[in-house]
């Protein structure tokens, strides 16, 4: 599940008047302007230290006018506008300097621009002039729609342009050769007459867009958002920015006092942060890439990280926080982790305490008590751990398997570049949108041996494959999971997935509650969540700024009341509960598992089931059940004939059995009292 908020302040600029920023998808440089002056931060440099300015001269500014507009034409190129229409070019390889290149516009400019490597000047008219980074004009280009007023006009890859017209938001399928060649292109306006601001989601052809209202909706194209659905309802005050971070998982929506709002699509819910620090921003850029958001008030330019959830992993930019240790909250730095590693992109625990992979598209890092203990440059695609390996996909369709010391101990190669990474036991699921390979491997005196490697080619699109002890769960790309190879149908609507290890199964996020598929079976709960653990699923829910908590649900109970009739498998959840919970919390599991089978209509079936536990267990469960029950399921609990009553007088004080025989018939009294 997409989880991810403004979370930690970072470095303050003294970049005094700045009012626009522009961050592009393919660097990892921020650019702002001031009236007379161009910043260039490096969100690479992990300190935010290494940044460039720029200052133009009283001359030119006497000639050309105050600076006005700034766009990225390329990862290396940035074109920086005047209010007399001349654009400068700055190169990175000049060391982030003018260029002698300057293109002269003729006519009144609205926005600005950038795709496939051109600058996109809009007019008031809906005319479109494009040139390239040498002031080379390439061609004109209409707007579908003129004599109207346009704004949020931005490109998006692979070839959407995106904006607003007289308050309906709009899409253009805007190719590389419609532009060159003048070719018919295809258009798109959704029946709204009132956005203000607009956010193009490329991922799942969508747009977020506010209202005067401050009301944010999203809507789109294809089947999945045709119909708008509400995203921040009014309330609050005036939005002022709307961006789409986390691959168009999560919309960030900006209002002018400091408020903040993170909505997930994974869950359809949104989280809300009171960000004093942001209050009064009159410009806002994400960088998407390194996960940092930018704002100015004017007097100086601040910044704030971002941290999204990678299972129990709380993880920025920067370090990262492990939920279920809470001392670890670990930073780059303190870990003493090499240069290269900045920004971090991928956070893995093991399933032994403190020891975690770290990795970004350069490399990765293997971390033991809070220590980089090895690592390794490397093209890093996605990683993962398989028993005592580490799986790397990296470039030329490798698979790298390394050890605990970031030594090489085999290579496979796989034909694709896996999005979603599965594991369970010895075996990994690696798969992307056609097709899904299943790795089985083994240890023998340390070393790596490899089994076997199956792939499956599949008929309809994936958004992900989860592998579990028993089955495979299959995640469509139409938001429905089956099981494979019987193709199962096990839940529709889904918007999201995440595994759990113990006991082995698959979550399932849909429009409405999460499922459990477990055991060819799907089990239903009411809330949506992030990520499970023994038994127990959590949902972050941020307090306030820097502030996380954690609601938690334990499921076994309602596991260990639905297979109360499947011996087999009661075993294996009885073990498993045993393995890692301690005496009190497995009672406790066992109580309430007593009070789910009431709910149920389940009770003699699971009271038979575990009647061949050892009696004090069983007393200590039965005396814990009439402690958490209501007063209207006392009754049920009296009048089930298969609990145990005569253990009650060996092992439960005075003090317990009458709160146990409250309420019970005088038979049963006498029973447990043996008279």
């Amino acid at each position: 599940m997409s989880f991810a908020v403004p979370y930690k302040a970072g470095p303050v600029f003294d970049f005094p008047g700045v009012f626009k920023m522009k961050s592009y998808k393919k660097n990892t440089y921020i650019a702002m302007i001031s009236s007379d002056t161009v910043y260039i931060v490096d969100c690479s440099d992990r300190n935010l230290k290494k940044h460039f300015t720029v200052v133009r001269d009283k001359q030119s500014l006497e000639l050309y006018g105050n600076n006005e507009f700034i766009e990225w034409i390329d990862p290396k190129t940035l074109a920086v506008g005047s209010s007399t229409n001349i654009f400068f070019i700055i190169k990175k390889e000049s060391g982030f300097q003018f260029d002698m290149t300057n293109i002269p516009i003729k006519t009144a400019i609205l926005d600005t621009f950038a795709c496939y490597g051109y600058l996109g000047i809009v007019h008031p008219s809906g005319n479109v002039e494009f040139y390239d980074k040498n002031a080379a004009k390439i061609n004109d280009f209409k707007m579908p729609r003129t004599n109207g007023r346009l704004s949020c006009i931005n490109f998006q890859r692979p070839s959407t342009l995106s904006g607003i017209f007289n308050g309906a938001p709009f899409f253009i399928f805007l190719e590389k050769k419609i532009i060159e060649e003048n070719d018919e292109y295809i258009y798109y306006y959704l029946n709204e007459t009132d956005a203000l601001l607009s956010s193009y989601n490329p991922y799942y052809s969508s747009v977020a867009y506010s209202t005067p209202d401050n009301t944010v909706y999203c809507c789109g194209i294809n089947s999945n958002f045709q119909k708008r659905f509400l995203v921040a309802d009014k309330g609050f005050d005036n939005v002022i920015h709307l961006e789409w971070i986390k691959c168009g998982k999560v919309l960030l929506v900006f209002y002018e006092s400091g408020i903040v709002i993170s909505y997930s699509i994974d869950i359809g819910r949104f989280h809300k942060i009171e960000t004093e620090i942001m209050r009064n921003s009159v410009s806002i850029s994400v960088d998407s890439l390194d996960n940092i958001i930018f704002y100015s008030d004017y007097s100086k330019v601040q910044t704030v990280y971002i941290a999204e959830h990678q299972n129990s992993i709380l993880m920025s930019s920067y370090g990262f926080a492990d939920y279920f240790n809470e001392e670890k909250r670990l930073t780059l730095e303190n870990l003493e982790a090499p240069e290269w590693l900045y920004p971090l992109k991928l956070v893995i625990k093991k399933d032994i305490l403190n020891t975690y992979l770290i990795a970004n598209e350069n490399g990765i890092a293997i971390v033991e008590n809070d220590k980089v203990v090895a690592s390794k440059q490397l093209t890093v695609i996605n990683a993962a751990f398989v028993l005592d390996f580490v799986f790397v996909f990296s470039s030329n369709n490798e698979v790298r398997i390394i050890d605990l010391k970031c030594k090489d101990r085999s290579m496979l190669h796989l034909d694709y570049k896996p999005k979603c990474l599965s594991v369970c036991e010895d075996k990994l699921c690696a798969s992307c949108e056609s097709q899904f390979t299943v790795f089985s491997i083994g240890k023998k005196d340390n070393s790596f041996e490899f089994y076997k490697q199956k792939t499956v080619k599949c008929k309809d699109l994936l958004k992900g494959v989860y592998i579990c002890k028993d089955t495979i769960v299959v995640h469509s790309a139409d938001d429905v999971c089956y099981e494979y190879p019987s193709n199962l149908i096990l839940c529709t609507n889904i918007r999201s997935c995440f595994q759990s290890q113990n006991p082995s199964g698959v979550f399932m996020n849909n429009t409405t509650q999460i499922v459990l598929a477990y055991k060819h079976t799907i089990l239903r709960f009411g809330a949506h969540s992030c990520f499970s653990d023994i038994g127990t699923l959590y949902t972050p829910n941020v307090k306030k700024f820097g502030e996380i908590s954690y609601g938690k649900l334990n499921y076994l109970p309602f596991c260990l009341s639905y297979f109360s009739a499947n011996i087999p498998v009661l075993k294996e959840l009885k073990d498993l509960v045993e393995k890692y919970l301690q005496y009190e919390s497995i009672i406790e599991v066992f109580a309430t598992a007593t009070l789910v089978s009431i709910d149920k209509n389940r009770l003699d079936q699971y009271v038979k089931a575990v009647n061949n536990y050892p009696n004090e267990f069983l007393a200590r469960m039965y005396i814990r059940a009439f402690e958490l029950i209501e007063p209207e399921g006392r009754p049920k609990l009296h009048a089930c004939n298969y609990i145990p009553w005569l253990i009650f007088s060996q092992y439960a004080t005075d003090e317990e059995l009458n709160k146990i025989l409250d309420g019970a018939p005088e038979d049963l009294i006498e029973i447990v009292k043996g008279k």
